[in-house]
């Protein structure tokens, strides 16, 4: 498309494979749950399990060390923070393709947001374990 000064503007727009409803439904539906609720369910289940064994082998050893867990706590809090703006772009695609059959986005800034968030989460890991390795 052209700007104002008559200078081509490069720019994104969905195919029609893209804006089709089965494509929305049956690849969105099964990014939605093996991206999102699997990895999420996984992730708190084994923290869960985690956390309790760790506070059995300090109540054993009668070390009470609450860093571990309070470290395995930040890890998942902030991917589940970090992962959830994309995974609520999804549930809102989704209910999108079902209920309007046109895919369309009012608020494009929600993707960025979503970038940005998923970069985050890559690099906020090594800082939890760096300020956690400082205590130890």
């Amino acid at each position: 498309s052209l700007n104002e000064n008559r200078e081509m503007v490069p720019h994104v727009r969905a195919t029609d494979f893209r804006k089709n409803v089965d494509y929305s439904f049956y690849v969105l539906g099964s990014n939605f749950i093996f991206m999102g609720i699997l990895p999420f369910t996984i992730l708190i289940s084994l923290n869960i399990v985690i956390s309790r064994r760790v506070k059995q082998y300090f109540t054993t050893v009668e070390v009470p060390d609450q860093s571990m867990t309070l470290l395995l706590y930040c890890i998942v809090l902030v991917q589940m923070v970090c992962h959830s703006p994309r995974t609520g772009l999804n549930i809102y695609e989704i209910y999108q393709a079902l209920t309007a059959g046109e895919m369309s986005l009012s608020h494009p800034w929600l993707v960025d947001l979503s970038h940005l968030m998923l970069a985050i989460s890559s690099a906020s890991n090594v800082v939890i374990l760096a300020v956690q390795d400082l205590r130890f």
